[in-house]
């Protein structure tokens, strides 16, 4: 009995491991793709801000032309944006893992159950009785007592 429910375990083990395996993949991609964006932007905003202060392109906000400070600023601002894009994941995988459940429950509730309460030949039973149990004995394995 023990090494069927020992085989049972690792069977399903092993197929938690594939979904896991999955996940771990999907999310190191996920993270590559937002770190590889994070740098992009950052590459983009010290190259225009580059050219911009090269070429001293006219800054109308500031009603001067834009300084080495004017690109730093940019930069932060990406970058706060960028880390406030990040803190959304744990977010989005909550929303995911709700929509799931969400649907599990619906279907549920929408399922069309086998037996039909109103239908006039089933037949309605009344139970009565007693349920014993003698001899009952439980053992907890992480337990010796």
């Amino acid at each position: 009995m023990e090494s069927v429910e020992s085989d049972n375990f690792m069977r399903y083990l092993d197929g938690y491991n594939k979904v896991a395996v999955s996940i771990a993949i999907k999310t190191g991609f996920s993270y590559g793709f937002f770190l590889f964006s994070l740098y992009l932007g950052y590459s983009y905003a010290f190259l225009i801000g580059s050219i911009w202060v090269d070429q001293e392109f006219w800054n109308h906000a500031a009603d001067r032309t834009y300084s080495a400070g004017d690109i730093i600023s940019v930069f932060f601002g990406v970058f706060f944006g960028m880390i406030a894009l990040g803190g959304l994941a744990p977010n989005i995988q909550g929303l995911a893992a709700a929509k799931a459940s969400g649907k599990k429950a619906f279907d549920i509730i929408d399922r069309i159950p086998q037996i039909k309460i109103d239908d006039p030949l089933a037949s309605h039973h009344k139970m009565q009785g007693e349920i014993r149990f003698d001899k009952v004995n439980f053992h907890y394995p992480s337990r010796p007592d």
